[in-house]
């Protein structure tokens, strides 16, 4: 494992505390985005395609209660864990300042089999009544996979507001009779662009129906394919308030789901 040794190596892991201060300068001191794109991060899950360690965390500490076989409904390994959803009484919250977070949610136990469920396949459901509660104690984030994460389609789109505008000012303006560029560079481009998501979330369900999609992750899977970088919590957000608006566009029309291929 990397060490944290003072040459300001990039393969080290650093204290969320830090790492969030280091987003917080890119996002021009936007609390609610760096602290999104962190949530992203996370979400990702502790190890990248290429083996490598994301984050660490140097004790979880849990609370269970309710019945003796019961769990929670989400764990760190879920990407749902790290988005607070009131819908569900689940509760997220990064004390960034701590390098910890705290988590609550429902638990939920294996539901007795009944006609209606598939063969082999386990049913669990909620109790609200009986709670979960995580915290995890000295989060740390592998800097080097970070800068890979921002690289590969966030760091060029969160720029501090003010150099963006100083940039703005110092370019040469055309002479008068000259056509304006209509070109903008890449680093202007929003990172959550709602209007776009709107416009573009209907004929995506349409054209990949959920029903039809071999994933647990559809957010995710949409996300694979979105022209624009959205993260994964705003397609999820939208989501739910599409199925509200065209609940048709999320199951078929003879109301039995086809089998996925």
């Amino acid at each position: 494992m990397a060490g944290t040794n003072d040459n300001h190596s990039t393969d080290e892991f650093r204290r969320l505390k830090d790492e969030y201060a280091f987003v917080l300068s890119l996002t021009g001191d936007s609390k609610p985005w760096a602290e999104d794109i962190l949530r992203t991060f996370f979400s990702h899950g502790p190890v990248d395609r290429e083996g490598r360690e994301r984050y660490t965390v140097f004790r979880t500490e849990a609370k269970l209660s309710g019945e003796q076989f019961g769990r929670a409904i989400y764990n760190p390994r879920d990407w749902q864990f790290w988005y607070s959803d009131p819908e569900r009484d689940i509760s997220c919250v990064f004390e960034c300042r701590h390098s910890s977070l705290r988590w609550s949610g429902p638990m939920v136990y294996r539901k007795a089999p009944s006609a209606e469920d598939k063969e082999g396949e386990e049913v669990w459901q909620v109790n609200p009544q009986d709670k979960a509660e995580y915290h995890l104690i000295g989060i740390k984030l592998r800097h080097e996979v970070l800068l890979d994460f921002l690289g590969a389609g966030w760091l060029p789109l969160v720029q501090q507001p003010t150099e963006t505008a100083a940039a703005e000012s110092t370019q040469p303006q055309p002479e008068s009779g000259q056509p304006q560029s209509t070109s903008a560079p890449a680093s202007k481009a929003p990172l959550t662009d709602k209007v776009s998501l709107k416009k573009w979330l209907p004929g995506a369900v349409e054209r990949w129906p959920p029903y039809k999609q071999d994933t647990d992750d559809y957010p995710e899977f949409l996300r694979a394919r979105a022209p624009k970088v959205w993260t994964r919590h705003y397609i999820q957000n939208e989501l739910s308030i599409l199925a509200k608006e065209r609940p048709e566009l999320f199951a078929p029309a003879n109301g039995k789901h086809p089998k996925k291929d």
